[in-house]
């Protein structure tokens, strides 16, 4: 059986699933909204296995670790359910203690799964963005000069007139939803102009100067593996400082693309320290002719790069989790 962790909505996984059927194999999709209730965890001296009830809206069954052959974690997270506290005296406190409890349960069972055939896991979320850049810098790759401050005068300093900026999330671009529309940003555009409102303090902002791009780069790597795409992003200005601000009328030209050897044998590495074994990159090359990294998102979209370039990502990814 191939154990799949997703969001509800993700649709980017139904391709992948009609290829693990076309192959014969069983599957299992929960994600955060699944009813997880732990039936049993044994441990001994020959053996380790779990078994998880499971009620999803659609189907109900148990999950078994001895049965699980792959596991391919998308998004969410698990969410072992805590029987509920009625008393109101200690209802805060017992709340308290079985989150912990529940939180050493889920993070031992994310590694149990590591142990099996996988793409990805939870605990790469824990690979900060900021960490990436530190790993490209040793690895000698370029990457953008940034600075994350809480005050206006070390954000002024680190402002030239003379040169362009941008900001961004330090991690997640994703805010939440507010009245049921989803709140978030993309790189955006800052002028000198932009910090005569700021606060002398505030919430820590990061700022990066803004790399000049002949274009954008989005590879999709899995075990070893490269499929790359370039994004002819810089000829739209709503596209110009971040593709992912589509342009529906007019979308970017992808094509399939080829980084050079020495780069993707660094980029390996990085992949190898950061202990993450599939993701999307992005790069950028410069109008001087260099390679910046931008960053892993080891749960990246892959049909961005699979469908203009024909690579056939859903198939891959099937095989790979239905290899034994």
């Amino acid at each position: 059986m191939i154990l799949i962790i997703a969001e509800e909505n993700d649709q980017n996984i139904n391709g992948v699933i009609d290829w693990i059927i076309h192959y014969g194999f069983a599957y299992c999709k929960i994600s955060s909204e699944t009813k997880l209730i732990l039936k049993e965890l044994s441990i001994n001296n020959s053996s380790i296995d779990f078994e998880i009830d499971y009620d999803n809206s659609f189907n109900q069954g148990t999950i078994r670790y001895s049965e699980i052959q792959s596991v391919w974690y998308r998004s969410g997270k698990l969410k072992l359910r805590i029987p509920e506290i009625t008393e109101d005296h200690i209802k805060k406190i017992l709340t308290h203690y079985f989150n912990t409890e529940i939180k050493v349960l889920n993070d031992f069972i994310y590694r149990l799964l590591e142990r099996k055939r996988h793409i990805n896991s939870y605990l790469d979320n824990s690979k900060s963005k900021l960490y990436q850049q530190l790993i490209a810098k040793d690895y000698q790759i370029p990457i953008p000069s940034t600075v994350v401050s809480s005050y206006k005068t070390v954000i002024s300093n680190f402002v030239e007139s003379e040169e362009k900026y941008v900001t961004k999330a330090i991690e997640f671009g994703h805010i939440g939803k507010f009245d049921k529309v989803d709140i978030g940003g993309f790189t955006e555009s800052l002028e000198v102009s932009d910090l005569a409102n700021l606060q002398s303090f505030g919430f820590p902002s990061l700022l990066q100067k803004q790399v000049e791009k002949k274009y954008e780069i989005r590879s999709f790597y899995l075990d070893g593996e490269f499929y790359s795409s370039a994004i002819f992003s810089q000829n739209d200005a709503q596209t110009r400082v971040d593709f992912r601000n589509y342009n529906f009328e007019n979308m970017n030209r992808v094509v399939p693309y080829k980084i050079p050897d020495e780069l993707e044998d660094k980029l390996s590495a990085m992949f190898k320290e950061l202990d993450i074994n599939s993701g999307s990159i992005d790069l950028i090359f410069t109008t001087s002719n260099e390679y910046v990294f931008l960053e892993i998102n080891p749960i990246g979209q892959f049909q961005q790069v699979s469908q203009p370039c024909n690579y056939n990502l859903p198939k891959i990814i099937a095989e790979y989790l239905c290899k034994s």
